[in-house]
């Protein structure tokens, strides 16, 4: 096969331990267990396919065992949850988890965190920043790193909320810091997105992207409290001017519709209403139909985004730079004969070629 790097072989997986046992962790996962479910996203996360099969296999062990149970899997709330930093996310996602576990539900919080390029470490912290909700028998709080994406959500974020899905937790949260892309990819993966803002952010109306509102859901305005109060007011009719949004503060706004609410994470002011909102809109979307309309057409789009990123990193484990081929292609580039696609097409070609014969 022409091209194709003559080291490349199929990776396999070197841990130096005894790989998990799956319908172990899936039963685990069932009972409530905390650092099992933690285990299952970690193998989720990874991009290692030993991983990405025993994270599937757990899956499949939830499933079948919550069938032989007679307890179908129930639906989780997804709820996605962006906005820039110093919005006040993670504070205001404590405040609503602390309110529906005082309320005798249970909350899964996945927070995606900016990583670091250069330590590829986590910097936010979120579980630490949920003290008291983390601590909480009916909470699970889950800070993952961004893997570099853009916007900080990748597909084996979708994941870990099936594996909290499974593990049966009424809601599901999906903090992540709004950079433009993290948006789309979290609409695609939740039920209901929320977009933080804080007073004076109605400035930034005009430099939205087009289409942002679409995937949006409620605009949400913390820090509603003190001095910033009229602040906050202005900034909701600012946006309820230009969106034709209702606001939700005084009164109940109907669930189906998009809307603007006033917070305060800190005082507590806005979240009730804010609360019974996302839950009606929930429910009248599951009555509906449309709750499980969405899911079916966005895991179109989840397929198609995954399958383009096993198609890169099996382009970039098998191409071979030295190859006659490809430089031969960089010469025509070299020269100014060739665009760069007619120049890698044969390249392309050749690889997949290769791999129907072999």
């Amino acid at each position: 096969m022409s091209g194709i790097n003559p080291s490349y072989r199929k990776q396999r997986i070197e841990s130096g331990h005894t790989p998990p046992d799956p319908a172990h962790l899936a039963t685990q996962i069932l009972a409530g267990h905390k650092p099992a479910l933690s285990r299952a996203i970690t193998l989720a996360e990874s991009r290692k396919r030993e991983h990405q099969e025993l994270a599937s296999k757990i899956l499949e062990h939830c499933v079948a065992n919550r069938s032989e149970q007679q307890t179908p899997l129930t639906l989780s709330r997804r709820i996605g949850i962006t906005g820039y930093p110093g919005a006040g996310k993670s504070t205001l996602l404590e405040a609503l988890g602390m309110q529906l576990v005082a309320q005798g539900a249970s909350v899964a919080a996945l927070t995606v965190d900016p990583t670091g390029l250069r330590t590829d470490g986590s910097i936010l912290g979120d579980k630490t920043r949920m003290n008291e909700l983390s601590k909480h028998p009916s909470a699970y709080i889950r800070p993952s790193p961004s893997s570099k994406s853009l916007g900080g959500v990748t597909t084996s974020t979708f994941t870990s909320i099936q594996l909290c899905e499974a593990a049966g937790y009424d809601w599901v949260f999906v903090e992540t810091v709004g950079v433009g892309q993290s948006e789309a990819m979290v609409s695609l993966m939740t039920d209901i997105v929320c977009l933080v803002l804080i007073p004076g952010a109605g400035d930034d109306l005009q430099g939205m992207k087009r289409g942002l509102m679409d995937m949006i859901n409620a605009l949400i305005i913390n820090k509603s409290d003190g001095p910033q109060v009229d602040q906050a007011k202005q900034t909701a009719q600012q946006y309820q001017q230009a969106l034709g949004w209702d606001p939700l503060m005084e009164s109940e706004a109907e669930p189906g519709k998009s809307v603007i609410h006033r917070v305060s994470a800190e005082t507590g002011e806005g979240l009730e209403n804010l609360l019974g909102w996302l839950q009606k809109r929930w429910d009248n979307g599951l009555a509906a139909g449309s709750i499980q309309r969405k899911r079916d057409v966005t895991l179109d789009k989840l397929m198609t985004i995954e399958a383009s990123h096993l198609i890169k990193h099996w382009m970039e484990s098998v191409l071979d730079l030295s190859s006659p081929e490809w430089q031969q292609a960089k010469q025509h580039l070299l020269t100014g004969d060739h665009t760069l696609s007619v120049a890698v097409e044969p390249i392309v070609r050749s690889l997949l070629q290769g791999t129907k014969k072999d």
